[in-house]
């Protein structure tokens, strides 16, 4: 007789990351009443965020991270392994497959300011085999997967790692754009190859590590099986992240579009940070349309007298602004070093606490764009007084405001939210208007099919014309071949 009961759930079986030296965990459970499968997903989200701040510059170079250690609640853990977490807890630690901070008394340590404890995948399960730390399964536990579709609603930001404090809903592009992004999915084949000859050193890549290049293989395996979180809108700089925004750039080659038999490219704003910069400072009347909530900072600005304004502009506008640094700046050794040291300690840089080994590059600036440097100045040291809003958009998780710590963060603010606007209001829909997709958007980049490139080049530079300003470059890249260094 055929079962009357309809599940309430639509679930369909995951792809999981685990360490490629555990063994196999549905024996090791047997003799046990806990779910192989929801061992598997605590191990998966250990990865998951691990990787996630592996792709992150702020976030790799610090003790806590290289030492693979990741945050979880105990809420989290209760919502994917049922209240009856600790028992997995303790399973796993007994087994030696997890480790937890602990306090000096055996129990579970917290970190500050947060009610989540410190975990990570015990390091000897991650001595790689064929250069790699982890490996990929199925899990098909209905309860489990049950779990994890709850726990996407109710824990969306926290897919991300701890990154992002608040998020924003969707509008309708942004439901166009997550649409899209199933069109995408990786030659895993291809990509592993170029994997194994990476972590054998057949290839060389100008990258401080490899470590995350190796590891987010398989984030492609994931995005192939329809495993990945939903993208999210930030609160901060309200962009669309995507699990494609993190990615490495290499990772590109291998991106192919469903039904799509051609070779694709990224367009994007060259000089993207400095260009938006230039627009605050030399338009401010339209910025003021596009970031009304900013008026005030935009008033005080427009009050400046600008001179070399406009030759800051033209550099940005041309996409020349780094090797123009470059050339000042006769102790960087190439545009990569002159672009971090511009991003990080010019425009983005605290005021408050200002490292003296970068002082001549502050002098420097202020040498070169007096008046531009006076405008990035207000935009780091407005305070909660001449800028309320600022409480709002800056307070932790508790609504404690940091104050003059926080004060250089209001021109990243402006600045992504100018980019996600443009981006979100303006580009995109005149994208989709021209049937240009399927397209995927990382913050100013669009990553699209090769034969679209031209138009959609076209497209973002009227959508700057219209606005009546000075349109940036727009930088093609193309990867349909490799680069020859790969061959």
């Amino acid at each position: 007789m055929p079962c009357k009961y309809t599940p309430k759930y639509k679930v369909v079986p995951l792809t999981v990351v685990l360490p490629v030296q555990v063994g196999n965990i549905d024996s090791l459970v047997e003799e046990t009443k806990l779910c192989p499968d929801r061992i598997k997903v605590l191990l998966h989200q250990i990865y998951s965020l691990w990787i996630f701040d592996e792709l992150n510059d702020k976030k790799r170079d610090s003790y806590y991270h290289k030492e693979g250690w990741v945050n979880l609640s105990g809420e989290r853990l209760m919502s994917l392994l049922t209240n009856q977490y600790t028992q997995y807890d303790k399973f796993l630690e007994d087994n030696r497959i997890i480790e937890i901070k602990r306090n000096h008394n055996g129990t579970k340590s917290y970190v500050s300011g947060e009610r989540c404890t410190p975990y990570r995948i015990n390091p000897r399960l991650l001595k790689p085999k064929n250069g790699r730390r982890f490996k990929h399964e199925r899990i098909t536990d209905y309860k489990t997967l049950k779990a994890i579709q709850k726990d996407q609603v109710r824990f969306e930001k926290e897919q991300y790692s701890d990154e992002f404090d608040t998020i924003i809903p969707f509008c309708s592009i942004h439901n166009k754009m997550e649409k899209m992004l199933s069109s995408f999915y990786f030659d895993t084949d291809e990509l592993s190859k170029f994997i194994t000859k990476v972590g054998t050193g057949q290839i060389t890549l100008k990258r401080k590590s490899i470590r995350g290049i190796i590891d987010a293989e398989m984030t492609a395996h994931l995005i192939n099986d329809n495993s990945m979180h939903k993208p999210i809108v930030c609160a901060f700089g309200e962009r669309f992240h995507s699990v494609f925004s993190r990615l490495p750039r290499e990772y590109r080659y291998f991106m192919r579009i469903k039904n799509v038999n051609e070779p694709l490219c990224s367009v994007d704003i060259s000089n993207c940070q400095p260009y938006l910069v230039a627009l605050i400072v030399n338009y401010p009347d339209v910025v003021r349309q596009i970031l009304p909530d900013f008026s005030t900072i935009i008033d005080k600005i427009s009050q400046l007298k600008l001179s070399k304004a406009i030759q800051y502009m033209d550099l940005c506008a041309k996409g020349e602004i780094y090797e123009f640094w470059l050339e000042n700046r006769h102790t960087l050794q190439d545009r990569d070093d002159a672009k971090e040291e511009f991003i990080k300690r010019i425009l983005f840089d605290s005021e408050q606490y200002q490292k003296k080994k970068y002082k001549l590059a502050r002098e420097t600036f202020k040498t070169l764009f007096a008046d531009v440097a006076e405008a990035v100045s207000t935009m780091k040291t407005t305070d909660e007084n001449e800028f309320p809003l600022m409480k709002e958009l800056f307070s932790d998780k508790k609504g404690r405001f940091s104050g003059k710590k926080c004060y250089h963060k209001l021109i990243s603010c402006m600045c992504q939210r100018l980019e996600s606007r443009l981006i979100t209001g303006l580009i995109v829909p005149a994208l989709i208007k021209q049937d240009v997709g399927p397209f995927l958007t990382i913050h100013d980049s669009v990553i699209l099919p090769e034969s679209k490139y031209l138009l959609a080049k076209k497209i973002i530079e009227d959508c700057f014309k219209r606005l009546g300003v000075k349109p940036p470059t727009v930088k093609i890249d193309h990867y349909g071949a490799f680069p020859d260094e790969w061959l």
